[in-house]
């Protein structure tokens, strides 16, 4: 995202359907690394993604190994330890007042994967809860309306699908 708030897509990666399968995670790795290795050192890097990134050796590549922040919105039904040690689901812990929430210090999954928050929010007219893992120490509106801005990404990167493969424009780096 840029300092005014416009999320953008600075890299890519274009390949076959057919051959992401069962390499679909070491796909997203190699463009991390790769943006990772074409910033100047300090550039700080958010990476805002839907559910189908939520993993924990994605959470682990993205702080420990390349220093991205990030918030990544997960599955409902991933197992969620709040600081005082109650587990539920994610999905248990969406408050029904439709306010988002926050939890501080959580742990997701069996493996107890501990993250800076956890943030879930089914407001009135989503179809389903966003449930958020994060790294940032911000606030549940605040994580909320920074995820929602990957709507914009999206929107603005959408790219014209060709048979079995994506095209994309060229990266703007």
């Amino acid at each position: 995202m840029t300092k005014h708030g416009r999320a953008t897509s600075l890299l890519w990666h274009t390949a076959l359907k057919s051959g992401l399968t069962g390499n679909r995670n070491e796909a997203e790795d190699l463009v991390l690394r790769w943006l990772r290795e074409v910033l100047p050192e300090g550039v700080k890097v958010t990476v805002l993604a839907d559910h189908g990134f939520g993993d924990v050796e994605l959470f682990e590549l993205l702080n420990a190994e390349l220093g991205f922040d990030f918030v990544i919105r997960f599955r409902e039904c991933i197992h969620v330890e709040d600081a005082k040690g109650v587990v539920r689901t994610a999905a248990e812990w969406v408050p029904r007042s439709g306010r988002a929430t926050a939890l501080k210090n959580a742990t997701v999954t069996a493996r107890r994967y501990g993250l800076t928050a956890v943030a879930v929010v089914k407001a009135p007219g989503m179809k389903d809860a966003w449930c958020l893992a994060t790294s940032f120490a911000a606030s549940a509106a605040e994580l909320v309306k920074l995820y929602g801005r990957r709507l914009s990404m999206e929107r603005a990167s959408a790219m014209p699908r060709t048979g079995d493969s994506v095209r994309a424009c060229p990266p703007l780096v």
